[in-house]
């Protein structure tokens, strides 16, 4: 089995090859948008990104599998971002970032990516939801 780690929403990561390090820069719970925005919808302007960190359950054993990423909207409404293969046979830890740009805002409320492992018997099981609430600044005049 792969066991979940880490998964943070953040303004931008950084990778140093050389030391082999990840900084996780302005972690994300809140986004606070101008209230001059009239559409109900809109694509927001800001890029973010996803990172996760992965690990063998049992430092002994080989293991790979697939994780996807979904986004829930305040309404129920999921879209499926990105899956992405993890292969842990030669390494007994895995990194994933995911460029995060052009997500579809629908007003205030809370949103979620939903991280999913697929099963042995090809399932997939919810490990984790990252949530961050959006915002409308009040304007005072």
């Amino acid at each position: 089995m792969i066991h979940l780690l880490n998964a943070i929403l953040c303004s931008k990561v950084i990778r140093d090859a050389e030391k082999n390090t990840i900084s996780i820069i302005e972690i994300v719970e809140n986004i606070t948008f101008d209230s001059g925005i009239t559409d109900k919808q809109f694509i927001t302007p800001i890029d973010l990104d996803l990172f996760t960190q992965w690990a063998r359950e049992n430092p002994e054993i080989p293991v790979e599998s697939t994780f996807r990423i979904n986004y829930l909207l305040p309404d129920g409404e999921i879209s499926e971002l990105k899956q992405i293969p993890i292969n842990l046979s030669k390494y007994f830890f895995y990194r994933a970032t995911l460029h995060l740009k052009n997500l579809k805002i629908n007003g205030p409320g809370l949103y979620h990516f939903l991280i999913e492992i697929k099963t042995t018997n090809s399932e997939w099981q919810e490990l984790q939801r990252i949530p961050f609430r959006v915002q409308l600044k009040e304007n005072k005049e």
